[in-house]
């Protein structure tokens, strides 16, 4: 039962996206010793198995904000490091925080041929994430004017450019690995349409 939440051990209080988890030496190394263990597992699979991604949304929430932890550029090292000694299949890297197409702003690319970037598109979470628990109300639209923004295919488009950007300078596959919008949000096709077009 492989899973990509931390800690594995459920029965603790800490959680993947608190100081405490990212200050943890001893949590931090569960993760390689985790990672290590799935990768031996799965070294021998086919070409079913397209690529690793570990900790596809690396962040630490401060005052509710997202922040990119200052310990992830070295445990993500790590982790490719200890995949490689395991198996040459690809691996998906997000930078953070989040898997924000941001976090590609003055992001350096891994010395990996084998390396798929990654990122998420919630955004603005407003809307995307509309409906889904207490804190995110039903009520905006796309495109419109959301949290004092504009919101339409340019303005996704902006959201995508540091990511864009990083892609053509150093000529490396990137990908979107999430996006959605719930059903019920009005516009949610056009949104995911919009998300769909901009990423080809």
């Amino acid at each position: 039962n492989w899973t990509d939440q931390f800690p594995v051990d459920t029965n603790t209080a800490i959680t993947q996206d608190s100081p405490e988890f990212w200050s943890s030496s001893i949590e931090r190394k569960n993760v390689t010793l985790y990672v290590n263990q799935m990768a031996k597992e799965f070294a021998s699979r086919g070409d079913e198995l397209i690529a690793f991604e570990v900790l596809s949304e690396p962040f630490v929430a401060v005052n509710k904000q997202p922040l990119l932890p200052k310990e992830w550029p070295d445990l993500m090292h790590e982790i490719v490091s200890t995949i490689r000694k395991n198996s040459s299949k690809w691996i998906v890297v997000t930078p953070g925080p989040g898997g924000f197409p941001r976090g590609y702003v003055n992001f350096i690319p891994l010395a990996d041929k084998r390396i798929v970037y990654g990122a998420h598109m919630y955004e603005p979470n407003t809307f995307a994430l509309q409906g889904v628990g207490k804190s995110w109300p039903i009520g905006p639209s796309y495109p419109g004017l959301i949290d004092l923004t504009s919101w339409d295919k340019n303005q996704i488009a902006n959201v995508f450019k540091p990511l864009r950007n990083f892609q053509e300078k150093y000529q490396v596959p990137v990908w979107i690995g999430e996006f959605s919008a719930p059903v019920w949000a009005k516009g949610s096709n056009q949104y995911l349409l919009d998300i769909i077009d901009l990423s080809n």
